[in-house]
């Protein structure tokens, strides 16, 4: 028959074909046409039979059987894909030409191939599209014994095919086959739910077919579905393998391999990329809905989300960074709530870590996804840019977040390096004096990545070639990041040499100060004894000629003798460092300020390069001579005048003179035991000063007490000059005996003393001016005269930082406290002089107090080189101070005093900037244990008994005492603050200031102290405290009830009395206000996670969010029965009563909040309130604590009516009221209606009576009281009627304009309620 069909085909009759064909059998066709599918001319053929049953309703079966025949030969016969594909298109194209029944059938049959999954060619994906949109034009269809509409019909089908079972291979043809659908949204919405419900059981590589299919049928919807559950597929299947690698053997193969993984996910990200360059809806969509995640950080910090985010970012890069800042900011801010709220802690389960997801994003992105790397480079430099955004530095620090990007992103991929150091420079170039965290980075890069950074060392030279341009505290920054390159190029050496020499004579302290930096770091990484040398560095395997010809020095003789002896590295460096000495020695000749910066620097470069110290010695003792009396006769024995010059009417600093010998000295210890010369004319000066200025007197300055150094003349601030110099000498030749004494030393504690008294002698002289401006501005104060008056800069006399530095203090501290010296008789007489003692604990407590005001780079230099020093200071004072502290203070009260003092200090620096070493300190006074919380918590019972003696008074000593307890109340709270309260119990310690609240005569400072202490601990470690609640109803006892209520109190607070009563209810109201805070801030979160439900349709965490409203609503229902209290106390008007009124306001801005939260997840017939005690929040805040706010404000109308003459008196005190009474009170009964009228929608909507629980004003207006009237009337003067009567009509008059203008408002009389 086939071949008849192609003999008359060739003839080209087709009447005869037709004809024939439509007699012939279609069984036998049908078999004749599926058994030549194979052939080349089947299309030609089957196009004939097609158009021969075209125009024929009776053919109709006819043509159907045929067309089915061949689809299911199709399907399981070997043909080419481009064959089928003909094939299938010429019968796509014949549907128009089919009867409506035969359509209908025709997608039975499709569905049911579906459904059985039998087609190998899956022809269904390509005929469905075209019968549904042919059908969907009918008027009516019969389906399933009921007629239809066709668009009706489409979509049951759709529908039927969604709720079916099929295989999750045949995903991406049912995704392409709905894409080329045109489907309403409701009808996708279902589709694209059901692909991502099958895409945990697709395979690997089925995957990215799948997601560019289902991208381009959700091109104009949301495929945020899609997304999450990639996010759940390609975790799971790297979880799977991380676990495989770690418990395989090594015979085991893994069925799945991580760059199987890797690539899969390469292709599926693609995918996203190429529909975010197409500007498809679906991923502007994507933005909206991560927006909303962001208040949900764990949402957004998962691997492939961030892939997917920094994907996108490359076509919508503002808008994508703004929701990654928001969302690492919002983590930071979750961790910090979390940490000091328990409550907080036991709802927000969110064990995610920023950098460990950053990890892993770098290491899943090869260097194929350029597109991931730059969106993570760019994340790290947004959040570099917000460290001193508005001028402030931010409490939650993500530049540092932002540093650590890009550390963990070149580690891992060098090939991004260029690209960072470019921006790095720009960024420092426009960045004014803000750029110490891209400095932090480009030191890191300089340290770490050497070899890398100078494949791009062109931006190191523009640095460098700038650095006198930039600002020069920002310069020294650059300086210090960019030093470690010079041990590995010549160049940048050279470049840096030429930029610090210029600076050096460039105009500009700082400029100056900066160059002088550099060349003393220079110095100390110059090691004289090392092989190394620095020009043999990335360029060394260049000739000679090049080297010369491209590194240009200034130190061109060095450099040529180094390149004609190489071998000689040590004669090499020696020559540049005897260089560079010789170019800091034209510093003699500039500022005061570049003189003392560079002595202080030659001290730390003998530390780090020992074998320059005779060459410095030689320099500072030939400034030191200059000054220096030879005469041994002759006091004092320096030539102070020469130190500063006069300059027209004011005199200008040249030489500091203490700094020069502090530094001499410090460098004469270090050096002791060489054999030098020098060292011996050194020791000589140092002996004579030290006697000599022992015996200097006053006369011999030419001071005396009459004298008015605070004058403007030339020679009253030159003596003034000398005197901070001399004072700042005594303390370096202190400094010099002390750091000298050993054992075997004779007559050191008189020699010590003796300077120790002539720097009390010049420190008296500045007492004196002191006092007497003092006694002079109080003798001509004008009471009448109002008008503010600056204070002159003459009028402030500010002494240099002392020359007593840590080394000398930790020695003094040691020979007063250490056993080793305790049968010393030198140590012995020292310690018998206290306030030689009390003098350097006031100095140790200066020098700690001033590390906080140090620059970036300066506390880093400073914590590396004496943070032994801070341990040692610290471990002696606790142990003899702390531990022992009866002893020290029944020895020395005052001392003792001062210690506390001083080791308060240091706890505060210990805490905050050097926070980091907490943890060795602790080691270093307690046994090693694994917890810090256990060693922290030991440490702070350790204060157990010095705060008990404190507490136990004697009335001769009351102020001492007091003083005592204060300081060690404000240690540990301290160290409280610094408890992780999740992962230890701190019952002891709660236990124990719960006991010292129950004590009785506590000072008023060190009561509250223990109150706070108290309030914070139950707040960080338990969700619902009782202690709030006990302590309301003590307040309450002490200052009486508006209305009196029952109260139950578990235990008496003893320091709640009458001296503390009022600043403990300010105490507690600050209290309630941070617990409204985090249940403002956990709201917000917990609309961002039902909005987040709504979206991605996670139907396993719908019961995680009703425990979290459950716990919500009970902590709501525990902080109004606390505000009811609170409200109930009979305090008088003032700063307590705003508190109160503004957690009022706050309260029932959150009650209204969280209606309207319920009346959107509630309907007609689910109120979503009824399982987590919502009623009883609006039972609690609807009644009795509205009627005791409306008691309150009675109250305080009464109160002030009884000081009405004070109020008429004090303008200022009338205004304050009446601005108080204006603003806050109706401000917290608009946010009262407004929780009414939401609590009334509420009902409204679910049909709940809720207004029941709920009380209503029925009016607002003046309240009259009988009694009162009466009373009143009876007093009143009939001549004050008439003026009274003018008064109302005022009032009345006033009352009625602000009712027109708010309905809502509330007079500023009174209120009554029915």
């Amino acid at each position: 028959m086939y071949a008849k069909l192609q003999d008359m085909m060739s003839r080209k009759n087709r009447s005869q074909l037709h004809g024939f064909i439509q007699n012939a059998n279609v069984e036998e066709l049908c078999k004749v046409l599926c058994d030549k599918i194979h052939s080349t001319d089947i299309i030609k053929v089957l196009d004939e039979i097609l158009q021969a049953f075209c125009n024929t309703e009776k053919f109709s079966e006819n043509k159907l059987k045929i067309v089915k025949g061949i689809i299911k030969t199709l399907g399981s016969c070997k043909v080419s894909n481009s064959h089928a594909e003909e094939i299938i298109s010429l019968i796509a194209m014949d549907f128009p030409n089919f009867s409506k029944n035969c359509l209908i059938q025709l997608v039975q049959f499709s569905t049911s191939n579906i459904y059985s999954n039998k087609d190998n060619f899956y022809s269904w994906k390509d005929l469905l599209p075209i019968l549904l949109e042919i059908l969907e034009q009918e008027k009516y269809i019969d389906y399933m014994n009921s007629e239809v509409t066709g668009s009706e019909y489409k979509a049951l089908i759709v529908k039927s095919i969604c709720n079916s079972q099929w295989e999750p291979s045949i995903a991406p043809c049912l995704a392409k086959m709905f894409g080329d659908m045109i489907l309403e949204k409701k009808d996708l919405n279902v589709v694209i739910i059901t692909l991502c419900h099958k895409l945990s059981m697709i395979a690997l590589n089925e995957i990215p077919p799948f997601v560019y299919q289902t991208l381009r049928l959700c091109s104009n919807s949301s495929c945020i579905h899609l997304i999450v559950s990639l996010r759940k597929y390609f975790a799971s299947y790297y979880s799977d393998a991380n676990n495989e690698k770690k418990e395989k053997n090594f015979e085991d193969i893994c069925t799945t391999s991580l760059k199987e993984i890797q690539d899969a996910e390469s292709n599926v990200l693609f995918h996203i990329h190429h529909a975010t360059q197409l500007h498809y809806k679906c991923i502007k969509d994507l933005i909206l809905v991560f927006k909303k995640f962001s208040m949900v950080p764990e949402y957004v910090l998962e691997p492939f989300i961030l892939s997917t985010i920094f994907i996108v970012s490359s076509v919508h890069e503002e808008q994508v960074f703004e929701i990654l800042h928001q969302t690492i900011l919002r983590k930071m801010q979750d961790d910090e709530k979390c940490k000091n709220s328990a409550w907080l802690k036991s709802l927000m389960h969110n064990n995610c870590d920023i950098m460990d997801v950053i990890d892993q994003v770098i290491a899943n992105s090869d260097k194929n996804r350029h597109v991931i790397l730059k969106g993570i480079m760019d994340l790290g430099f947004v959040l570099m840019d917000t460290e001193h955004t508005g001028g402030k530095v931010n409490k939650y620090p993500t530049h540092k977040i932002g540093i650590q990007i890009l550390q963990r992103l070149m580690k891992k991929r060098h090939e991004i390096c260029g690209s960072v150091l470019q921006l790095l420079t720009d960024k420092i170039m426009a960045g004014g004096l803000l750029i110490s965290q891209y400095t932090d980075c480009l030191a890191y890069m300089c340290s770490k990545l050497a070899m890398n950074v100078l494949d791009f060392q062109t931006y190191i030279i523009t640095l460098l070639d700038q650095l006198l341009c930039v600002p020069g505290t920002a310069a020294v920054q650059i300086l210090y990041a960019v030093l470690p390159l010079i041990h590995v190029s010549s160049n940048v050496k050279d470049n840096l040499m030429l930029a610090l020499r210029k600076a050096l004579y460039r105009k500009g302290i700082c400029t100056r100060k900066m160059a002088v930096t550099g060349f003393l770091e220079l110095l100390k990484m110059l090691k004289m004894n090392s092989i190394k040398n620095l020009s043999n560095d990335y360029s060394k395997n260049s000739s000679m000629s090049t080297t010369l010809s491209i590194s240009t020095t200034i130190l061109t003789q060095v450099i040529l003798e180094q390149h004609n002896n190489t071998s000689n590295n040590y004669g090499c460096n020696k020559r540049l460092c005897i260089d560079i000495l010789n170019i800091l020695k034209k510093c003699f000749t500039q500022e005061f300020e570049v003189r003392s910066h560079l002595y202080e620097g030659l001290y730390e470069v003998v530390i780090k390069n020992p074998d320059l110290s005779e060459y410095i010695v030689e320099i500072l003792l030939a400034q030191l001579n200059l000054y220096f009396e030879t005469d041994e006769n002759v006091l004092p024995p320096l030539k102070i005048d020469l130190s500063a010059d006069i300059n027209d009417v004011q005199i200008v600093p040249k030489e500091p003179i203490a700094t020069l010998i502090s530094v001499l000295q410090a460098i004469y210890i270090k050096t002791a035991s060489e054999e030098w010369e020098i060292l011996n004319k050194i020791a000589i000066i140092l002996e004579s000063l030290c006697a000599r200025m022992a015996q200097t007197e006053l006369e011999h300055l030419n001071l005396d007490d009459t004298m008015n150094l605070l004058d403007n003349t030339p020679k009253s601030q030159q003596k003034l000059h000398n005197l901070k110099e001399m004072i700042g000498v005594y303390e370096s030749l202190i400094s010099f005996r002390v750091n000298c004494w050993v054992n075997e030393s004779k007559n050191i504690a008189k020699g010590i003393y003796d300077l120790f008294k002539g720097y009390n002698r010049l420190m008296d002289i500045i007492k004196n001016i002191k006092k007497k401006r003092g006694n002079k501005n109080k003798k001509n104060k004008d009471a009448n005269n109002t008008t503010l008056k600056k204070k002159s800069h003459s009028d402030i006399i500010k002494l240099p930082n002392g020359n007593i530095n840590l080394n000398t203090i930790c020695k003094i501290l040691e020979l007063h406290y250490s056993d080793k010296w305790a049968d010393n008789d030198e140590a012995k007489i020292l310690r018998s002089h206290r306030d030689f003692y009390h003098y350097i604990l006031r100095s140790c407590i200066s020098t700690f107090q001033t590390i906080i005001s140090l620059s970036i780079p300066e506390f880093e230099k400073h914590k590396k080189q004496y943070i032994k020093i801070y341990h040692e200071i610290g471990e002696l004072l606790y142990k003899n101070v702390i531990l022992e502290f009866r002893n020290a203070f029944n020895d020395d009260q005052q001392g003792t005093l001062l210690a506390l003092d001083c080791f308060k200090e240091y706890c505060c620096l210990i805490c905050s900037k050097f926070s980091s070493q907490l943890s060795q300190f602790l080691c270093s006074n307690q046994e090693p244990t694994e917890s810090f919380n256990v060693q922290l918590e030991a440490f702070i019972l350790s204060f157990k008994v010095p705060l008990k003696i404190s507490f136990n008074q004697d009335s001769d000593e009351d102020e001492l005492y007091k003083k005592v307890s204060l300081i060690l109340l404000e240690i540990i709270q301290q160290f409280v603050h610094q408890l992780n309260f999740q992962e230890e119990n701190v019952e002891k310690i709660f236990e124990w200031i719960r006991q010292c609240s129950q004590m009785e005569g506590i000072s008023v400072p060190a009561a509250i102290l223990i109150l706070q202490i108290l309030l914070w601990i139950e707040d960080c470690d338990k969700d619902y405290g009782e202690i709030l609640n006990d302590v309301c109803f003590e307040i309450s006892e002490k200052l009486g009830m508006i209305h009196k209520i029952e109260t139950s109190t578990n235990e008496k607070y003893k320091i709640i009395n009458e001296s503390t009563v009022v600043q403990a209810y300010s105490i507690l109201n600050h209290y309630i206000k941070n617990k409204l805070d985090n249940v403002s801030w956990f709201l917000e979160r917990l609309k961002a996670e039902f909005a987040t439900m709504n979206v991605v349709n996670i139907n396993n965490e719908q019961q995680d969010l009703v425990e979290k409203e459950r716990s919500l609503c009970r902590q709501l229902s525990y902080i109004i029965q606390i505000l009811y209290i609170l409200a109930n106390i009979s305090i008088d008007p003032g700063q307590s009563t705003n508190s109160i009124f503004k957690n009022l306001q706050q309260l029932y801005n959150i009650l209204s909040k969280l209606t309207k939260y319920f009346y959107n997840k509630s309907s007609s017939g689910n109120a979503a309130f009824h399982a987590v005690r919502f009623i009883q929040v609006i039972q609690l805040a609807g009644k009795p604590l509205k009627s005791t706010f409306y008691n309150l404000v009675t109250h305080i109308e009464e109160s002030q009516s009884k000081d009405k003459k004070r109020l008429k008196t004090d303008t200022n005190i009338q205004k304050n009221h009446i601005l108080r009474e204006t603003k806050l009170i109706p401000r917290v009964v608009y946010e009262i209606e407004q929780f009414s009228k939401e609590v009334l929608l509420l009902a409204k909507k679910t049909g709940v009576p809720l207004e029941n629980y709920i009380k209503h004003s029925v009016t607002r207006d003046f309240r009259i009281l009988g009694s009162q009237l009466t009373e009143s009337l009876e007093q009143m003067d009939i001549s004050m009627l008439s003026t009274q009567r003018t008064n109302v009509t005022n009032i009345n008059n006033s009352l009625a304009h602000d009712s027109d203008n708010t309905s809502s408002s509330i007079t500023e009389h009174s209120m009554t309620e029915s």
